[in-house]
């Protein structure tokens, strides 16, 4: 027999709360999988809780607590801590076989759950999403910050949509480093992050190939393997403004710290501070979340060095587990540098198979303290010309 809160959303997806053992014997029934959103150590449902899930539908189940009292969750909460609280649920329908059961105590957080998840499969802002639930009279409408989680969650995987992007990952081959180009394919800004000296003519005729406007040229941190573009870059490009972490102690035009955010056209990048590398280094994520560029901090199965330039070993892994692991698993990630032929990766994909940061953390200190590297070749004539943007 189903529950009272039980509402099928499509052939996909249906949600419940308060379910007793006939309750979820129906769900059993009715569904090949289950997520679970309540904390049993604070709220049981479903019987005994998820230990019921798990038996009722023979481990195809995720136990992942939403807890509405978050940061995430609050109606004051922006992009980063709403998409972070969403990958987690993200990750977990992607792979439960279909159709899937989401349950919670009362079906309001499942109702906000596959909402979000709806609106992001489907590419559709809050004002679609929120009509589509009211129609269906779904329950997180009436909680304020669940109804600002769906939105902000919506509207930050749309603006792929809405706003169309030009992307180009470049390749310097002595120093093995990516520059990445970014455009506003409609209105033709550009940014250009981590470019190299001797590369410089390769990104000026490519920019002016493809129409754009180079808005901005940026590094994640002071290079020592090679001389910046950016200095360059800027003596062409008139309009053009550098920048770079102020706690590079580096000249640039715009200092950028933890949160900043650099627009070009309808799009940006976010701003998060990564050191360990180097003492400033920061890393930049697409406004969707489709993308984040690490610079050294966090590598192909690697990760840079911490032994000069204010590096730290123990920082370092702090800034990739707080800041860069808890992206969603499906961002992908460009790193400044790879030197076996790679050219992406995932959050996902490092969090399971990284080498290093897999590890704990005194292992990862006992390993960057051991690779005993030359220092970069460039590094005399690089650090100089880098800490004045390459002129």
């Amino acid at each position: 027999m189903q529950s009272p809160n039980y509402v099928k959303i499509n052939s996909d997806f249906g949600i419940d709360g308060g379910v007793n053992a006939d309750g979820l014997q129906f769900l059993r029934e009715n569904y090949k999988s289950c997520l679970y959103l309540c904390d049993d150590g604070k709220e049981i449902c479903a019987g005994d809780g998820f230990a019921s899930v798990q038996e009722a539908f023979n481990e195809n189940s995720f136990q992942i607590p939403f807890n509405s009292g978050d940061d995430s969750f609050l109606p004051t909460a922006g992009p980063p801590e709403s998409m972070r609280a969403f990958g987690a649920y993200a990750d977990a329908l992607d792979v439960l076989e279909r159709p899937t059961v989401i349950v919670c105590k009362s079906a309001r957080r499942a109702s906000a759950v596959v909402a979000a998840y709806s609106a992001v499969k489907g590419s559709l802002d809050s004002e679609t999403i929120l009509a589509t639930a009211k129609q269906t009279d779904l329950k997180f409408l009436a909680s304020e910050g669940m109804t600002h989680w769906v939105s902000t969650v919506a509207n930050t995987a749309a603006v792929n949509t809405r706003v169309p992007m030009i992307f180009k990952q470049l390749f310097e081959s002595e120093s093995c480093t990516y520059t990445y180009l970014l455009a506003d394919r409609r209105l033709k800004e550009a940014i250009l992050i981590d470019p190299v000296l001797e590369t410089v003519d390769r990104d000026e005729r490519l920019l002016k190939e493809l129409g754009l406007t180079l808005k901005y040229a940026i590094n994640t941190h002071c290079h020592a393997d090679h001389i910046t573009g950016t200095g360059l870059l800027k003596q062409r490009f008139p309009g053009c403004q550098s920048a770079i972490a102020e706690s590079s102690g580096a000249q640039a035009d715009i200092k950028l710290n933890d949160g900043d955010r650099i627009e070009f056209g309808g799009r940006a990048l976010m701003c998060i501070a990564t050191p360990g590398h180097t003492s400033g280094c920061v890393s930049y994520v697409m406004d969707d979340f489709s993308r984040v560029f690490t610079g050294d901090a966090l590598l192909i199965r690697g990760c840079g060095r911490t032994d000069f330039q204010g590096g730290s070993a123990e920082q370092l892994y702090e800034s990739v587990h707080s800041k860069l692991f808890s992206l969603p698993n499906n961002t992908l990630v460009y790193p400044a540098h790879d030197y076996k032929g790679l050219t992406c990766s995932s959050v996902g994909e490092e969090k399971a198979f990284n080498p290093r940061l897999t590890k704990s953390v005194a292992e990862f200190v006992e390993i960057m303290a051991g690779l005993n590297l030359p220092y970069p070749k460039k590094i005399d004539a690089s650090l100089p010309k880098n800490m004045v943007c390459g002129v």
